[in-house]
């Protein structure tokens, strides 16, 4: 995609069942990313979803609003201490059951949300699961974007830009 001039963010799927895991999840994520700091125009994500819940309850902790946003918190503020642009990925059943508004709402949201015009505010939409692009076997994921996140990266001396 780089190679290609297409501007990229990236997501770590969370398996975090507590906060040291949080930790350990972005700092592993960290490592993985940093080749590309300078060249990613769009945000670091924080996903935890259904499997997620699945996993902490299969090593004994009961996921709960206040944990995840804990886990959540961490993770993005480890991404932020490393001058990355961090933001939180879920749908609205999970931001609304699962994270705590006051906490999260520094954090931009990139929503899961297949409407036409997303159901409460975020900086991108993800509209479909099953979308065609040229070049690409299968189906794509494919967003919309209500913040130019290049910009801001650049505004802001985030992501290595």
């Amino acid at each position: 995609a780089l190679n290609a001039g297409i501007h990229v963010g990236a997501y770590l799927f969370s398996y975090a069942y507590s906060a040291d895991r949080a930790r350990q999840e972005a700092e592993l994520f960290l490592s993985i990313v940093e080749k590309y700091k300078g060249k990613m125009g769009f945000p670091l994500c924080f996903d935890w979803e259904y499997d997620s819940y699945k996993y902490a309850k299969e090593h004994g902790v009961t996921p709960t609003r206040v944990l995840v946003t804990e886990w959540a918190v961490v993770f993005l503020e480890t991404l932020e201490a490393d001058s990355w642009y961090a933001m939180n990925y879920c749908n609205k059943d999970y931001y609304n059951q699962y994270f705590s508004t006051d906490e999260m709402k520094k954090y931009d949201i990139w929503l899961a949300d297949y409407n036409p015009k997303p159901c409460m505010p975020c900086g991108i939409q993800q509209t479909t699961s099953c979308g065609q692009v040229p070049g690409i076997q299968g189906n794509c994921d494919c967003n919309v974007t209500s913040i130019y996140y290049p910009d801001v990266m650049r505004q802001n001396k985030l992501n290595g830009c």
